[in-house]
């Protein structure tokens, strides 16, 4: 519809020059006429001409605002594009500034695959009054899913642990005493046997046979 209203436009305003160059040039050479003519006939004549071309070429520049004017509220769509036939030079449609383009999300123009991040796989169509964003396997890019906003609940257990250090190796402890060489402990570590003892049961003196296998 805008191209429509481009072309249109283009053609009233070259109507709208035209127009206004003929009436000057019949303006001025009815008043010349006017001002030159010695016969009454021929003065009213130039009068005449003056006061129709005057009239045509105020028709010519009210035609185009009147009619946009009756245009606007109605079905019909207005022109939207900037034109000299509505609302002078420069100006757009009743001399009302044109009404901004509507974009969906990102300033995507209706029709066009959207290019923001995040919807590289959706166009922009209209529904209803508004434009939104929906799905679209011609678009580029695999369609990602709109973010959502969710609340994550992370839960720290801690485990506590007890570890415990031995001082005696429980086998060495054993064998010793399976093999009567408890004596012999302390030859490998001073207070050993002592320790096989504590933590072990293994070669206490006097021997207690609470020393069991590892």
């Amino acid at each position: 519809m805008n191209r429509i209203n481009n072309v249109a436009c283009i053609f009233l305003t070259l109507i709208t020059y035209v127009a206004s160059g003929i009436s000057a040039l019949i303006i001025i050479y009815a008043g010349i006429k006017y001002m030159t003519s010695q016969d009454a006939e021929q003065t009213t004549n130039a009068k005449n001409m003056i006061i129709y071309a005057i009239a045509g070429l105020a028709l010519v520049l009210l035609a185009c605002p009147i009619v946009d004017y009756f245009v606007i509220g109605t079905k019909i769509t207005p022109f939207q594009e900037k034109c000299n036939c509505f609302g002078g030079i420069g100006g757009s449609s009743g001399g009302q500034p044109s009404p901004p383009a509507l974009t969906c999300n990102g300033g995507t123009p209706p029709g066009q695959c959207s290019t923001a991040s995040g919807y590289e796989g959706y166009k922009c169509i209209q529904s209803g009054n508004q434009l939104i964003l929906v799905q679209d396997p011609s678009c580029s890019g695999s369609p990602p899913i709109p973010p959502v906003s969710t609340t994550t609940s992370t839960t720290t257990t801690t485990i506590a642990t007890t570890t415990t250090t031995t001082l005696a190796d429980h086998g060495i402890c054993y064998n010793a005493e399976r093999d009567s060489l408890c004596s012999g402990l302390n030859v490998l570590r001073t207070g050993l046997q002592a320790d096989c003892c504590s933590e072990w049961g293994c070669c206490c003196s006097p021997i207690t046979g609470t020393c069991v296998s590892p």
